[in-house]
């Protein structure tokens, strides 16, 4: 009987912790939808909120600044959070201080009494980007192999839709025009801070009530195997800093080529946005249309069958993903060689363009993640995963201001660019960590080439 009565308890804790993971898992996953267009939802209204709404003389100055802070923040913080998060494994309180960091940037957003209202409202803002290592580091201690591949699937499949629908939020808000008081005015400029604020409420009641801190549970460790590890790796989480990153080359190579990667595809969106408006001259509404049905196609084959086949060809979708990313910087380039009139022509350039900028660009981190948990320790999951964020954020910071000349010179930098992404593509194939497994080589010999590659 008191067997049965343990049996029938433990049934019962693993049963609750099961539902307890689901609910922070898509909990989490939803937040990405915030974080996605967090970053990109003030891009087309801003240097108009500077120009007619706070009169500066220099509005593509403060343009720049802003931008560039919020991407920075983002960038240190990514790398502080996670290794902190890493010792305390405290997930509800993390995401709580960014969410309520987040809402009081967007309220100091909207009001226009400074300049500098603005600068440190998009500041705290862009902390919340931290939350990404945070949760895939999360995700990697709850979940592993199918599940952890689809979960990650699903996160970057709506922060994919929060990021590039986040530049149409203001379309919305054309009739808003709401006078506060003398220096708070809400419109079409501003009234997205107000927009963010109440998703980022809701999405703060929703941690507060769904998210638990499992990977610090006992019972953890009773509903999940050991998360595997890569053997060249420290064996213990106190031993892998920074500097253990650094001297892998295995896994600078990834988190540069992703990062590299990840970054040329915030620059393609801009160039792809450049074409349409100065080459096409596209309305902004057939712009949208086209990149919400290709927003759409992503996120229906990210939700229904990418995670079964990253999970079956990861590592050779991983050096795939260059070659096809080098394919579209060509394709993106051709209006500038050839004619292209006919309007139909145009829409399947421009679809084609962002449809294999969005799988390269965004899938890719998808891709690392699970790549690269396979090669630290459980425990240094979210640290690594900063680290890799920072490194994006700091390459996109750089694409983000080359973007324009970019666009201008595209003949000659499209071409230079391509060769760079098939030569990262056959750096990666040459190391054996990440060329894809052949039948017939068995999982001993496997290691032992890992080993001999590391020495």
């Amino acid at each position: 009987s008191v067997a049965v009565s343990g049996e029938t308890y433990a049934e019962f804790r693993e049963a609750d912790w099961l539902k307890k993971r689901c609910s922070t898992a898509w909990i989490c996953i939803v937040y990405a939808l915030i974080i996605g267009m967090e970053y990109s939802c003030i891009s087309t209204s801003l240097l108009y909120y500077l120009q007619d709404d706070l009169k500066l003389q220099n509005p593509k100055l403060y343009y720049s600044l802003i931008m560039c802070l919020s991407a920075l923040s983002a960038s240190v913080s990514a790398l502080i959070s996670g290794k902190l998060f890493d010792k305390t494994r405290r997930l509800k309180l993390f995401m709580l201080v960014f969410t309520l960091l987040t809402l009081v940037g967007n309220l100091l957003y909207t009001m226009h009494v400074s300049v500098w209202f603005l600068v440190v409202g998009r500041f705290l803002c862009g902390l919340c980007d931290a939350a990404q290592p945070i949760i895939s580091g999360e995700f990697s201690r709850l979940y592993e192999g199918p599940e952890l591949t689809k979960k990650l699937s699903q996160y970057q499949a709506l922060y994919a839709i929060g990021f590039l629908s986040g530049p149409a939020a203001p379309v919305m808000f054309g009739k808003i025009d709401i006078k506060i008081c003398s220096w708070w005015t809400l419109n079409q400029n501003n009234f997205v801070g107000i927009f963010m604020a109440l998703l980022t409420l809701v999405i703060l009641l929703a941690i507060l009530l769904g998210v638990h801190d499992l990977s610090i549970q006992d019972v953890a460790a009773n509903t999940q195997s050991e998360m595997p590890i890569n053997t060249s790796q420290p064996p213990s989480n106190s031993s892998f800093n920074l500097k253990s990153i650094l001297k892998n080359l295995d896994l600078m190579l990834l988190i540069l080529s992703s990062s590299f990667t990840n970054a040329l595809a915030g620059m393609l969106e801009l160039m792809i946005n450049l074409t349409a408006s100065d080459w096409f001259k596209w309305s902004l509404t057939r712009l949208g249309i086209v990149t919400c049905i290709c927003v759409v196609i992503y996120t229906v084959l990210m939700l229904t069958v990418a995670h079964k086949v990253i999970q079956r060809y990861l590592k050779f979708l991983f050096l795939l993903c260059f070659p096809i990313h080098a394919l579209c910087v060509i394709i993106l380039m051709l209006p500038k060689i050839t004619n292209i009139d006919h309007l139909y022509s145009q829409e399947a350039h421009l679809a084609l363009c962002i449809l294999t900028n969005t799988f390269t660009g965004l899938t890719i981190s998808v891709l690392s993640r699970n790549l690269l948990f396979q090669m630290v320790p459980a425990g240094s999951a979210s640290f690594s995963d900063g680290f890799r964020s920072t490194t994006q954020r700091i390459m996109g910071i750089v694409t983000f201001f080359l973007a324009a000349w970019a666009y201008d010179t595209s003949v000659v930098t499209s071409p230079i660019l391509s060769l760079v992404l098939l030569m990262i593509a056959i750096i990666l194939a040459t190391r054996r960590k990440f060329r894809p497994e052949v039948c017939g080589v068995n999982q001993e010999h496997r290691l032992l080439l890992d080993e001999n590659d590391n020495l």
